[in-house]
Formats: C-alpha cells, structure tokens, sequence
C-alpha cells in the first residue's frame, strides 16, 4: 500500500482492524489509544475510515466512552478469530525461519578415512545442541551447483575449486597418498617414495572421485604409459587385494588405519590433493559461521605436515586464493591457488 499500512482482503487494513478490535475491549478511544501506543485522534480516524468503507457504525459513542453496535458486535467476533489466525500464523512461520537457520545442509566430497569433517561436526554439535545437521556425500563439481543454486550452506570439495562468485573458499588440509606394497615385495622397503617409484602399472586405484583425481596425476607423469588402473575398488578391498599379491594400490592416507596385515604401506612424496570447504559469503546462519571458524581453527594447526592456513578469501572474478602449507616441524610454504 502506498502509506505502508498492511491490506487484510476487501480494501481493509490491519492496523484499522486492530484499532476497531482495542476500542471495543477497552471501552474507549483514549484507552485503545494508551493500549497501541498511538493518539486518541488517530484511532478516532481509523474507526471512522473503517466504518465509512463498510457502510455501518460500529461504535455508538458518548461522553462515557464507546459501546458496540449490532453490525460492530458481528464484526467484532469476525475480527478477533482473524487476529487470532494471524498470530498462529506467525508463530508457525517464526518457527519454521527459526529450524531454517539451525539446519546445516553439508555437501562433501568422499574422503575414506578421514577425520577431519566429522571431528568439526561434533564440535559444533557440542556447542550448538539445537543445530541439525543434514550431510550428503557428492562429487566436488556437484557440490559446487548446488553451493550456486543455494541447495547447500557449506561444500567439501577436492582439489583446487573453480570460483564461485561471492563465496569463501577455505582450505582445510592437503589429503597424502600412500602405496601399499605386499609385504614380500622388495620395493616394500624403498625410501624415500615417488610417484616414478609407484610406476604406471598394476595398480589398484579408489573408486570415486579420489581415485580419478590420482589417475589424472599418473596420466601426467607418466602420459600414455599409464594405460589405466588394473582394478578400482574401494580402500579396504584395495588394500586386501593388494595384501594378496594382486598389485600395488595407491589410496588416501586416511583409509591407512583399514590396511591387513600383508601389507607395507610407504608415503608418497608429494603434496596430495588439497581439500576445501566453500561457502556463500551471504549465507549468515550462526551454526554455519561457527562451523567455519571451528574449520579455520582446525586447519591452522599442524597435522603430521598435512594443516592449511587460508591468506585469502575468493569471491568474484579475478580473486586469488592461497593456502600456506604447515608440516609436522612448523615450516611452512605456499602450496595451491584458485585464479
């Protein structure tokens, strides 16, 4: 409406309604004046304006005050269910808005083994007993989408994500890789180790997203050498078959507490994947505010030389982010960016 107030159907508005509804309780103008904090003159005129669009009285007035009519008497049981509907009404979408903000919907990239998300989830799941949590595990490019389309309040994604405009990216770690060797092979004592080292055959990859992040890194090194994993499985199952001479397998540093007995399982001399949690800078839930900052923590401190520091935060095009690598003795040194 053009002087703001709130139309309530048929040309009435519910400031008028709630005038009408005042004065017949309180018996007055003055008092329903008091009650809604406004001018006895103003409540006067909304009366007026209401009873001049419905054609009929509402109030018989005198010296003594106001007492309602028969048509203000009908009008007056109408309104109050209104009012009262209204108010429900509000409560219900207040609690909805409320349960909104408390949800976390979380998409994450599969990382087997890994600790790092679920520790962060139980933190703020201690400090924030209220909040729900709904997490998804997707590829990083699906939980990107859906970070754009709002589908999502935070992504976990592997390697080095595209911008999104208007969001923070923070690295959390970078993901080492081991091989593991059957124990009676000879190269199960070499060190130190090298992709060349692993070489390009008989190798058992993960399954998923990981595992064509490292065939993308072999393809690489070794170009039309690598024709290809001699099997995909998940880790436990790579690490079984490679504990029974059936090939060497590459697999994440997290899934090393799955390894048989059979098995040698030597680190790979390279910086790993990076790993990243992605948010919409608009998006300002509590929960999620405090979840990010449980991940900054998080990613500041020194795990076995696998902790990033973000020293910048992506947004629009042409923003650059950064991550400072930290290892097990404090060093540190730049080890990815997003253009």
């Amino acid at each position: 409406m053009a002087d703001g107030s709130v139309s309530v159907g048929r040309g009435l508005k519910l400031h008028q309604v709630r005038c009408v509804v005042t004065a017949a309780r309180r018996g007055s103008f003055r008092r329903a004046a008091a009650a809604l904090n406004l001018q006895q003159s103003s409540v006067s005129r909304c009366v007026r304006e209401l009873e001049d669009h419905l054609g009929a009285p509402l109030f018989e007035r005198s010296a003594g005050g106001v007492e309602l009519t028969s048509v203000g008497v009908k009008f007056l049981e109408d309104a109050e269910r209104a009012l009262d509907h209204l108010g429900r009404a509000a409560e219900i979408a207040g609690a909805v808005g409320r349960e909104a903000r408390q949800l976390l919907r979380i998409g994450a990239a599969p990382i087997p083994g890994s600790r790092f998300l679920p520790e962060a989830l139980q933190a703020l799941a201690s400090a924030r007993p209220r909040c729900r949590i709904r997490l998804h595990e997707a590829s990083s490019g699906d939980n990107l989408i859906a970070i754009r389309a709002g589908a999502l309040d935070l992504a976990v994604v592997l390697a080095a994500p595209q911008v999104v405009a208007g969001a923070e990216v923070v690295p959390l770690w970078r993901e080492a890789f081991l091989w593991a060797v059957p124990t009676g092979d000879r190269r199960a004592t070499r060190s130190p180790t090298s992709w060349r080292d692993v070489g390009p055959e008989g190798l058992i990859l993960p399954s998923g997203e990981i595992g064509d992040l490292i065939a993308l890194r072999l393809t690489t090194i070794f170009g039309a050498a690598f024709a290809g994993a001699a099997c995909r499985a998940g880790p436990e199952t790579a690490l079984r078959l490679a504990a029974m001479g059936q090939g060497t397998a590459v697999v994440p540093a997290g899934a090393s507490n799955l390894a048989p007995s059979g098995v040698r399982l030597r680190p790979i001399g390279d910086d790993g994947i990076l790993v990243s949690a992605v948010r919409l800078v608009r998006n300002e839930k509590p929960a999620l505010r405090r979840l990010m900052g449980l991940l900054r923590e998080m990613a500041k401190i020194p795990d076995g030389g696998r902790g990033c520091e973000p020293t910048m935060v992506a947004g629009a095009g042409g923003t650059r982010l950064s991550a400072e690598r930290r290892d097990s003795g404090g060093r540190s040194g730049v080890v990815g960016a997003v253009r």
